[in-house]
Parts: structure tokens; sequence; C-alpha cells
């Protein structure tokens, strides 16, 4: 009994580590692309576990000791010990920027703008200041602090406001995206992977009833010129599934305002992705092989 226990848990984690390498694969790929060698990478692992066993697996009413952080990861306590002293490194400012960009837009599609239909929809402009309904308004309600300037030149900048020739402020994108940021793109990185594998994780071990809704659907061996719809069709109703929740959890939080504190409170994320890649040929080559002996493709050819 105690043998197969053993080989159980040992094929499990070899499963577990074999997921772990090909969830690995696009983030090694996209970091060796921006020079991002291994010895930083293995930093910010060290960083990475540490923070975890400190923050999640601490005994109850006991403080999380540099010994019991190194029996849980492996690493040793000088190692430990050097991680936990050093200042954080990742500045959160640019986090913090983008956040606040994107709540602007969200409230002004949310708020400030007739229900979405289509992708196709009308720009929608803003005077600059003077009224209820103005961009200077809209910035003052949805993004804390920040000063109307910075907002619609962090807008600019991304391509998602322009300025009309009446100093109008005029919405051409319903999404905010820091497409010509670097950092603002490398931030979302972390925060939206952080978040789908986070999911994913939850879902392994949660009991039916509690698990967070995951779904996808993926084919393997379609020609090239068939994706072009797919993707117009996820633009367009993709945008307005989003949007609906968006107006749904809006009303949730500003509901949640007036109510008691103490009850407790939650981060809801729902987001929608899509992704294509080429097959290698002899990926595809198998696909046939499949096929044929399916009786779903001609075997003369």
């Amino acid at each position: 009994m105690g043998n197969n226990s053993q080989m159980n848990k040992a094929s499990a984690t070899g499963h577990l580590l074999t997921a772990l390498l090909t969830l690995m694969r696009p983030l090694v790929r996209f970091l060796l692309a921006r020079g991002i060698a291994f010895d930083s990478f293995v930093e910010v692992a060290k960083r990475a576990f540490i923070e975890v066993a400190e923050k999640d697996f601490g005994l109850p009413g006991k403080r999380q000791t540099d010994s019991r952080i190194s029996v849980l990861t492996g690493l040793t306590r000088k190692e430990v010990a050097r991680v936990r002293d050093e200042a954080e490194s990742l500045s959160m400012v640019a986090d913090q920027r983008l956040n606040r960009a994107a709540r602007v837009v969200s409230g002004w599609v949310r708020d400030f703008a007739p229900v979405k239909k289509t992708a196709k929809a009308a720009p929608m402009k803003l005077a600059l200041d003077g009224s209820e309904r103005s961009f200077a308004e809209l910035v003052r309600r949805y993004s804390g602090d920040m000063p109307v300037q910075s907002v619609l030149d962090e807008l600019l900048r991304a391509g998602t406001v322009t300025r009309g020739t009446d100093g109008s402020v005029q919405l051409v994108n319903r999404t905010y995206l820091a497409a010509k940021d670097e950092v603002g793109k490398v931030f979302l990185l972390g925060n939206d992977a952080r978040d789908l594998i986070a999911t994913i994780t939850h879902n392994l071990d949660a009991k039916p009833e509690a698990a967070y809704f995951q779904r996808k659907t993926s084919y393997n061996n379609l020609p090239v010129n068939a994706l072009d719809e797919v993707r117009e069709l996820l633009r367009d109703d993709g945008q307005v599934f989003l949007e609906r929740f968006d107006r749904i959890l809006a009303e949730k939080d500003r509901d949640m305002n007036t109510a008691v504190l103490g009850e407790g409170r939650k981060r809801a994320v729902i987001g929608l992705y899509y992704f294509e890649e080429d097959v290698a040929p002899t990926a595809s080559k198998r696909v046939e092989r499949i096929e044929k002996s399916q009786g779903k493709v001609d075997k003369k050819k």
C-alpha cells in the first residue's frame, strides 16, 4: 500500500512538472526575446517562493521564520534572509497608472455612453471640462486623485482617445490597452496571467460546486483564411459580453459601498482571450492520419 501511494505521488508530481514545463515555454520565449537571462529569472522565482511561503503557508499564531520558509521552499536560510531583507525592486507606479486609466475608460463606457450593441458603434465625445458630463468630471469620478491632464495624456498616448478641433475628447477605443507602452504591456502580462493561472489552480482542488467558470474551445487543423471571421466576431461579441458584465459588477460595487463594513470583500475578474499559432508539420500530418483512419478525409489524396 505504501509503495503504491509513493508511486502515485511521484506520478502526480511528474505530471505537474510536465505541465509546468508546458506553461513555462511561452514565458521563457518572451523573456529571452527581451534579454532576460536565467539568473535574473531565478532571482524572481526565489522571491515568489519566499513571498508565497510567508503569506500563505504560515502557522496560526506564529511568525513565519527564515528557518520554516527554508524548509518549505528548499532554499537556504541565508538565501531566505537575503531576499526578505532586500527592498522591493519592482515599482508599482506603472501598475497604479494603468489601473486608473483603465477605470476611467470603463466608467466612460459604462456610465457616460449608450449600451453597446456592436463593435461598430459610433465614437463618443465629451467636452474637456465645464459640465457634469465632461472628461474632467469623468476623471475626477473614476481616477482617484490623478490630474485630468495626466489621464488625458496617457489615453492619447495609448491611442484610446483623440482630441477634436472643438477641444472635445473622443473615445475611439472602448478598451484601454497600453499598446504603445512596453512597461504597461509587461504589467498586463503579470496581472492577467496571474488571474488565469489562479483560476486554473483553484479549480484543480475545488469541489465542483465551488469551481470558477473555466471553458475554452479549440481546433488544431484550421485553414488560415478561416480565422478572419473568428477574430472579427470575437472583437465584436466579446466586447459586448464584457461590457454587459462590467455594468453588472459596477452595480454590485455601488451596492457594496452602502453595505455594512465587515461583511468581507472579493475581487472578481471576467476575461476572454483568443490565441492562434502555426501547426507544426508533424502535428498536421498526425491529424491527417487520424482523420484518414476515421474516414473523415479522402484516402486517395
